[in-house]
């Protein structure tokens, strides 16, 4: 049982945590990714019609969505603050939020029980070890970042966290927490359905180390993987399924290595076919390095610690994924990982870093951070073992410990300020934000307006205009189950059908797209003032 002052800091943490993934949440990021929109929109047709906007139940393994597939529990997560708060950005954005908020607490939960397998005395020396995860957790950019935003990866962070904690009771203390792991791992996959990909490599990984022990409790063990297996069903006999196969496949990925092929014949012609150029210049050989190079990618300094993700979305452009002044301790962490070496505890830390990058291995857009995100997990428990360790050590040196206290205050400071005052700047292009200032015009005009065109140059300008109408959603439900017409002519028709009588015909396009007779009325810019869409109508 943890004591008083322990609980006192947990909860000092997690304050500090809901502080950093709640302050200015319905404002930054400024707008809403067309995935976001359409969960929201899922979620309001949910809330209001008991369907989907493709009138399908709300107990379905995957949502059609506007054909990219989705899982199902953001959006049912996303019905209840929907419905509270109206179709809101901040209504949409809640429950990654919230579940994010719980995250240091369940940090800090799996670093006690990975302690039970020390000794007495070195669980003693590394007591403070859950609360430094936990603050690490909270205070850290990834997941910081990942909180504050609508996307199915930082959510499934929470699940896999709670499935491993709810894992490692079960092997210290009673098995049949095996069966509350399954059902959170069962969660964590339908809510981001890239996480399957890593759990047989953690299943196979824990009965090699845990194998005396799931030996002895084989009964429940297999009822938790038939359970497991059992609930899988409903996913892989989806009439979407083989569909949602398809379209993860359409992005560039290593199960389509063209290139790879390419280089390998290019080698092979070369060779002239010497018979020896079949074995060595095969296009496993090239596949097989190319994944090395993406996998690798995710554990490098600059990613990490320095610049991060590219994408503005899935990273804030300044600094790593992780507080660059976390990178010695996570040094000292990793030595005392190879110290206790092979303890269960340096076991199974090692087994999640090693694992948790295969999902975002595969596709050729890397490093990536959301696909990546379950990384997190080890580097925060090891870099808060280094602290941990580094902070016992000088215990009687206070000077050497205000100055950490300092460096990781200004280090955070300085990702704060920029993330606040800077970012949303920065990202507003990443953000769509062309689409939601449209959206809130729309919705604010759209009486009086006749919309001949909006430019796609931002890719599914439709879902925004839905977004401003949501009332619009119970007319584009078919009348039996299937795919709704989300086409833009079609969402235009829909909209254009609330206008009063004499309203006046307007489109909005860009630059490019304006033609000798276009009256440009208003002008809609990025956040850095940059001109995107002009709103414009026939002189």
């Amino acid at each position: 049982m943890a004591n008083k002052k322990d609980l006192i800091i947990l909860f000092f943490i997690f304050l500090l945590g809901v502080f950093w993934r709640f302050f200015l949440l319905g404002s930054n990021p400024p707008s809403l990714y067309w995935d976001e929109v359409a969960i929201g929109l899922d979620g309001y047709s949910l809330a209001t019609t008991g369907k989907d906007i493709n009138g399908f139940s709300p107990f379905q393994p995957i949502f059609l969505s506007y054909g990219d597939y989705k899982a199902p529990v953001y959006i049912w997560l996303a019905v209840l603050p929907i419905k509270l708060l109206g179709l809101t950005l901040l209504a949409v954005r809640l429950p990654a939020a919230i579940l994010g908020s719980i995250l240091p607490i369940l940090v800090w939960l799996l670093g006690r029980q990975l302690l039970f397998f020390l000794d007495p005395e070195e669980q003693k020396r590394f007591s403070s070890w859950p609360a430094w995860a936990a603050l690490v957790t909270a205070l850290n950019p990834w997941t910081i970042e990942f909180s504050r935003i609508g996307f199915e990866s930082g959510v499934s962070l929470v699940w896999l966290t709670l499935s491993l904690w709810l894992f490692l009771k079960a092997v210290k203390d009673k098995l049949w927490f095996l069966i509350l792991s399954a059902l959170a791992a069962l969660v964590s996959v339908y809510t981001y359905f890239s996480v399957r990909i890593i759990w047989p490599f953690l299943l196979v990984g824990w009965g090699v180390i845990f194998a005396k022990k799931l030996w002895e409790e084989k009964l429940m063990v297999i009822v938790s993987l038939v359970l497991g297996a059992v609930l899988l069903i409903p996913l892989f006999t989806s009439p979407f399924y083989q569909l949602s196969q398809q379209y993860r496949l359409s992005t560039p990925n290593l199960s389509q290595p063209e290139s790879e092929i390419k280089q390998s014949v290019s080698y092979l012609q070369k060779d002239q076919n010497f018979f020896i150029s079949s074995s060595v210049h095969h296009r496993y050989w090239f596949i097989g390095r190319q994944f090395l190079e993406n996998y690798f990618s995710h554990f490098s300094v600059p990613f990490l610690f320095l610049n991060g993700d590219s994408n503005l979305r899935q990273h804030s452009g300044w600094g790593g994924e992780l507080l660059v002044i976390s990178l010695p301790f996570f040094l000292i962490g990793v030595g005392l990982l190879l110290k206790y070496w092979p303890s269960k505890l340096s076991q199974f830390i090692l087994l999640s870093l090693l694992v948790f990058p295969l999902a975002a291995s595969i596709p050729q857009e890397i490093p990536h951070a959301s696909r990546a995100i379950y990384l997190v997990l080890p580097m925060i428990l090891i870099t808060g073992w280094g602290l941990s360790w580094f902070t016992r050590l000088l215990v009687r040196q206070k000077l050497v410990k205000v100055l950490v206290i300092l460096g990781f205050s200004l280090n955070l400071g300085l990702w704060t300020h920029d993330y606040i005052v800077h970012y949303p700047i920065r990202s507003s292009q990443a953000w769509i934000w062309p689409y939601w200032q449209m959206a809130e015009l729309v919705k604010q005009n759209h009486l009086n307006w006749q919309i001949e065109a909006v430019s796609e140059k931002y890719w599914q300008p439709q879902l925004y205009l839905l977004w401003s109408m949501p009332e619009l959603l119970a007319q584009l439900q078919p009348s039996t189950p299937g795919k709704a017409d989300l086409s833009l002519n079609h969402i235009l028709k829909l909209t254009n059908q609330q206008a009063r009588q004499g309203s006046i015909k307007v489109k909005f396009l860009t630059k490019e797209e304006i033609k000798a007779n276009d009256q440009i009325l208003a002008t809609l810019t990025f956040l850095d003032g940059q001109p995107t869409l002009f709103l414009t109508s026939e002189k």
